[in-house]
């Protein structure tokens, strides 16, 4: 729903597994409607309530020691700050959820850790930093066959090449990055983030 930019019946839905997940004491999946609210009223620009959700999500995987989601909900407050322009602040939070997607090894978490960190990078004048996080997190999209996350790197690909004036090169993995969303039906929505 999110993705069909379906944002007000994905909220409605993420509040109804909420509701279950704590009325059941499902931890685990409290924190993954915890973490998606974040995403979706981020998306909506609510940004208050998006870090309130994202900052409960983090707060429940840690009690869990739960590696995967605690990567997952320190991405998704790191995208909430890029967004924000708040880049000082956005820098470690992606650079430990890096550390803790490697510590899990869950290929596609540590794909959008290097993915958003590479952005976070390359956007605070580490350009080779960033470009090579970035060139890693394509190796393992293309590994894992995430074609979602494979148009989201290449549209990162794209806005690093687009911010250093080479416009050839960022055409280049921009349109393959919507030939991609097109397949997925999915299309007119530029990836610059990478959510999980």
């Amino acid at each position: 729903l999110i993705a069909l930019r379906r944002h007000q019946d994905a909220e409605q839905l993420c509040g109804e597994v909420r509701a279950l997940a704590m009325a059941h004491r499902l931890a685990p999946q409290l924190s993954d409607a915890e973490r998606m609210l974040g995403v979706i009223l981020r998306e909506r620009h609510r940004y208050i309530d998006a870090e309130e959700h994202l900052h409960a999500a983090l707060h429940l995987a840690r009690e869990q020691d739960d590696a995967v989601r605690i990567s997952q909900a320190l991405n998704n407050l790191g995208l909430l700050y890029w967004e924000l322009q708040r880049f000082q602040r956005s820098l470690p939070v992606f650079d430990e959820a890096l550390k803790i997607a490697r510590r899990a090894g869950d290929k596609r978490v540590i794909a959008a850790a290097l993915c958003n960190a590479g952005l976070a990078h390359g956007h605070s004048s580490q350009f080779r930093n960033g470009l090579e996080l970035l060139e890693r997190a394509l190796a393992i999209a293309e590994e894992t066959g995430d074609r979602w996350g494979r148009a989201g790197v290449l549209s990162n690909i794209a806005f690093f090449w687009s911010n250093r004036g080479r416009y050839d090169l960022a055409k280049k993995y921009s349109s393959q990055a919507d030939t991609i969303r097109k397949e997925m039906g999915v299309e007119g929505r530029g990836l610059i983030a990478w959510w999980v």
